[in-house]
């Protein structure tokens, strides 16, 4: 693929990897000493190192299981029994592998923490025994899954193979989601999220239809549709 053009967007030459992302990303917190909280899509040592290293930012994530950094002994789960925690802890960051309640006796839970440095258990978590940091990461990651529920639950997507009307119709969901989040900040504003995506699509309809109108070749059953929904352009 060819480097991308300088810019405020420009990324490194691997502009389409998680460390480039979440760098650029984190560019207006930089230095803010706040925690970032990632999925294993993102989470890498390197990048977790460096975001506390030159952008004064903690980080929690889990780790995928193919990560070389992990040791051997963090991924194996035989004779490990259920709610095991295994700590590991280096100059500024903190492993820690869980074994869950699951039918499945090989789940593992690998994390890596740049804010936590102890093998702190949760006493709130009861006989499940979690780690603080995973109790801490599972409290801070829902802005993605509420983003996620919000998008699926009024989502304009179809089913296409065309990957651009794909990708089209994810950032109209984001788009749709992140408004509604602007409107119901003011206190004023009391529409429901189906009502108020409802609206925004009628208002970005309108001057499209009004368009429409104007074709003397538009059959008179569209017309009839089109009047129903916006009364008013049939007056103009």
């Amino acid at each position: 693929m060819p480097e991308q053009p300088d810019g405020p967007f420009k990324a490194d030459k691997q502009y389409n990897s998680s460390q480039a992302m979440v760098t650029r990303l984190i560019s207006d917190i930089s230095g803010s000493a706040r925690n970032v909280t990632f999925d294993n899509w993102y989470t890498s040592y390197p990048l977790v190192e460096s975001l506390l290293r030159d952008h004064n930012l903690t980080a929690v994530g889990t780790l995928r299981k193919n990560k070389r950094e992990i040791p051997p002994e963090f991924l194996v789960t035989k004779n490990r029994p259920p709610v095991d925690s295994m700590f590991g802890f280096g100059d500024n960051l903190t492993l820690v592998s869980y074994i869950p309640k699951s039918k499945d006796k090989k789940k593992n839970v690998v994390l890596v923490s740049s804010m936590h440095h102890d093998a702190k258990i949760d006493e709130a978590t009861g006989e499940d025994n979690k780690p603080e940091i995973i109790t801490f990461y599972n409290s801070t990651k829902g802005g993605v899954d509420v983003v996620d529920m919000m998008m699926d639950k009024y989502s304009v997507s179809r089913n296409s193979r065309r990957w651009p009307l794909t990708v089209f119709f994810a950032l109209l969901n984001i788009v749709c989601v992140n408004s509604y989040v602007l409107y119901a900040h003011s206190p004023q504003n009391k529409l429901k999220l189906h009502k108020f995506i409802k609206k925004l699509f009628m208002t970005l309809l309108e001057d499209t239809l009004k368009r429409r109108l104007q074709n003397i070749c538009l059959p008179k059953s569209l017309r009839t549709e089109i009047a129903r929904l916006f009364p008013k352009l049939q007056k103009q």
